[in-house]
Parts: structure tokens; sequence; C-alpha cells
């Protein structure tokens, strides 16, 4: 083994590592303001107004092309089971990268 290898080997890893950083906290910057809709979503879920547009699509009152998956129940449901697992994963990550600091 050459006796700079190691440098190539490390270099590639330096850079790999700072574009997944910099494309990670642009998601998580976007994924952070994204939660104000996402809570928006969560309040229309819980409330009324949803059981009033789900008595309305059962009454064919909505044009047939309009998408509704709003107004499947597992849809919504299945988001926030996966946003909450989602914030669980970072806190994990986040819980190894400070313990190993």
């Amino acid at each position: 083994m050459k006796n700079y290898e190691h440098i190539i080997k490390m270099e590639a890893v330096l850079d790999k590592h700072s574009e997944i950083i910099k494309n990670f906290n642009r998601l998580l910057d976007e994924f952070e303001k994204s939660q104000e809709d996402y809570q928006k979503l969560k309040d229309y879920y819980l409330s009324d107004q949803i059981n009033e547009d789900l008595d309305r699509l059962n009454k064919e009152e909505f044009p047939k092309d309009l998408k509704c998956g709003v107004l499947s129940e597992d849809e919504v449901f299945n988001l926030i089971g996966d946003n909450y697992q989602t914030a669980i994963h970072m806190l994990e990550v986040a819980t190894k990268i400070i313990k190993n600091h």
C-alpha cells in the first residue's frame, strides 16, 4: 500500500460526509418549515371539517378527478406515524453523534 492511500480514502470520506451534511441541513430546514403546515393537516384530521368533507365525498358532491387522499384515514394516520418516527430517528442519530463526539 502506498504511504498516502489512506489520505486519499480519508479525503473521499471528508468530501462525501461534507456533501451529506450540506444536503441533510437543507432537507432538515425544509422539514422544520413544513411542520407548521403538517400541524394544520393534523388539526384538520382531528376536526369536524373532515367529517363534513367525508359526508360530501360519500354524497359524491366533489368532482370525480379531485384528489382526496387527505380524506383517507390511512394516509394521514400513516403520515403522522412517519413524522413521529422520523423525529425519534433524528434523536437517536443525534444521541449517537453526541456520545461519540
